[in-house]
């Protein structure tokens, strides 16, 4: 991160991090003095003054906080300096959470950005899920992130990925999951294609222990996708970013009627109508993300989102057997019933899917 000079004070060409310390990077991000220059807790001239100083201690290898620098001065109080950094936080001038390292971005969900970060007091690897700064100002999206992670947070699963902490700190708004060494679904599928009969097996056996487990505990997932889908060095697929999970214990009806929510190329129809929808809602999604491992392409082609939700309301997708994908009869008859229109049609339950799947795996 990094703060604009102002240079109608005479402030060299240099930027500050977010954090208070000197940085060279080349983007423009809220900081620490621009918002006490903002709140008009200094002046330009008493921030000038305070950079200058700040590069002056930099050079003698002496890096200090901007802050402390202002506090120094008497220019800010320790409490101006706690609300400054939560405000900066709030505002997405940076992504310091006590106790965690940030080592590196690796994804990007449907309320926020993940990284890679090292959590001290365990010394180990983890995940950590931010709430964008943009929602972070709204109650309703810090409410719906928190209910993501206590959501996510009941499952206790070998094929989905672990929460283990959320809260706030310094302003901003966080849960931790467990870091997983390897790629998405759908990184595997860009870079193959689409999955051997083998392969395909399998991870739709997994899938199914997962949506089994999220059903038990009444936990509706709503998106799953490739991206939603990691595959671990060991082999082992697990369901991630349940940022559109419904608790199904307290609200039967899963989804309020009118509003559409998942990702349209494989998006249930009740989904897309607004309607009620259960575990055989994710069943659909699942056998859409099936039909793209099994030929490498979803099942209705990417026209458009409008065109693609019509298509799932009103149109049947190619056979597998028409895509030439080599594909038995028996795991295509299971990927075309999971992707039947009328819930009824399809597997009932994830039990119910697992059951056609297990002899395919395991043998009779």
């Amino acid at each position: 991160m990094a703060t604009r000079c102002f240079e109608e004070n005479g402030c060299d060409a240099r930027r500050t991090g977010s954090d208070g310390y000197e940085s060279r990077e080349d983007t423009t991000a809220l900081t620490f003095g621009q918002l006490a220059l903002e709140k008009g807790l200094v002046d330009h001239g008493e921030l000038d003054d305070a950079l200058r100083e700040q590069e002056r201690r930099r050079r003698r290898l002496r890096k200090t906080r901007l802050g402390e620098i202002l506090r120094e001065r008497g220019h800010l109080s320790e409490q101006d300096i706690e609300d400054l950094f939560e405000l900066q936080g709030r505002l997405g001038g940076h992504t310091q959470i006590e106790g965690y390292e940030i080592i590196e971005q690796i994804g990007e969900g449907s309320m926020g950005r993940i990284f890679k970060a090292h959590q001290a007091s365990m010394d180990r690897m983890v995940a950590l899920k931010v709430l964008t700064p943009r929602l972070a100002m709204n109650d309703s999206y810090v409410k719906r992130f928190l209910r993501e992670a206590r959501l996510a947070g009941k499952l206790r699963h070998e094929n989905i990925v672990f929460v283990l902490d959320a809260g706030i700190s310094n302003g901003v708004h966080y849960y931790v999951m467990e870091y997983i060494e390897g790629r998405t679904l759908k990184d595997v599928l860009e870079a193959k294609g689409k999955l051997k009969e083998k392969e395909l097996r399998r991870l739709a056996l997994h899938m199914a222990r997962a949506l089994a487990h999220a059903d038990a505990n009444g936990v509706l997932h709503r998106d799953i996708k490739p991206s939603n889908i990691i595959i671990s060095h060991e082999r082992v697929p697990k369901l991630c970013d349940f940022g559109l999970a419904k608790d199904m214990v307290f609200d039967a009806k899963g989804t309020s009627a009118g509003i559409v929510m998942g990702t349209p190329m494989y998006i249930s129809p009740e989904q897309i109508r607004g309607a009620a929808n259960d575990i055989r809602s994710d069943i659909y999604s699942l056998g859409a993300t099936l039909y793209h491992c099994a030929c490498g392409k979803a099942p209705f082609a990417s026209t458009g989102s409008a065109s693609v939700m019509v298509k799932h309301l009103t149109e049947d997708p190619m056979p597998l057997k028409s895509r030439m994908c080599g594909l038995s009869e028996t795991v295509a008859g299971i990927i075309h019933k999971m992707l039947e229109k009328d819930p009824d049609d399809r597997f009932q339950t994830p039990q119910e899917l697992w059951h056609a799947l297990a002899p395919l795996v395991f043998g009779k």
